[in-house]
């Protein structure tokens, strides 16, 4: 099931096992992600950047559950702001995140939003992932690919049996990450969605924010790549996110 307010492809792919449900938190409308293996019970949790309260509610409307993982796309408050909320409710369950994003649990650049988001503080990761990790969440075998340019330790998390990416803030529907921010680089990022285009067309693009895509959708439309094959993606726009 996908949240009412994201409509997903009409191609996607999940099979009647697979419980997928998005939930778009806070000001920054990050989609905070649950997938569930219902012939298990397994559940991994990507991204909770806010009102963790709500998305334990999604979660337990899914029935029973056992929370396998936490996973983190990157380390920016948007994205990791209530991790510590659910690892107060379940201290046993791995938190994951690449190394490269250490710094921003420990200094935390974007502080001035914490209030704003009620953040708790980042407990630091169970495990660091690194490039061609799989994370096991019941029958899924989530792929780690790391693709930094939005920030140091960006990762996506492929699942090839239903075909699914989770992107952050690497790839968007029409757009891809900005590389303003500290620690950004447009060069790292241009090699990072080369990475991502490796992936089948039909492949589900769940981004950081907003709406959904598929790979072959932004291989033909989406500007930044366009600009990228004509080695010119100097004035592409990017994604007003952080």
């Amino acid at each position: 099931m996908f949240n009412k307010g994201i409509s997903p492809p009409n191609n996607l792919k999940i099979g009647k096992d697979i419980d997928i449900e998005i939930v778009p938190v806070s000001l920054f409308k990050t989609n905070s992600t649950i997938i569930k293996d219902k012939s298990t019970g397994d559940a991994i949790l990507f991204d909770p950047g806010a009102e963790g309260n709500r998305i334990l509610e999604e979660l337990q409307a899914l029935g029973d559950f056992n929370l396998v993982a936490i996973a983190a796309t990157h380390a920016h408050l948007d994205h990791i702001a209530h991790v510590g909320y659910f690892k107060e409710l379940y201290p046993d369950t791995p938190f994951y995140l690449h190394k490269n994003d250490l710094f921003f649990l420990t200094e935390n650049p974007f502080s001035r939003f914490a209030k704003r988001i009620k953040a708790y503080p980042c407990p630091i990761p169970d495990k660091f992932i690194e490039e061609g990790e799989v994370i096991k969440i019941g029958n899924l075998e989530f792929n780690v690919i790391h693709t930094p340019g939005h920030s140091p330790g960006s990762v996506c998390y492929y699942e090839p049996n239903i075909q699914v990416v989770l992107t952050g803030d690497t790839l968007f529907k029409g757009s891809v990450g900005r590389t303003d921010l500290i620690f950004g680089s447009e060069e790292d990022l241009k090699k990072s969605i080369l990475k991502l285009l490796q992936l089948p067309d039909e492949t589900t693009v769940i981004p950081g924010h907003f709406n959904l895509s598929t790979i072959g959708e932004e291989r033909n439309h989406n500007t930044f790549i366009k600009r990228m094959k004509n080695r010119n993606s100097s004035h592409c726009t990017l994604h007003d996110s952080f």
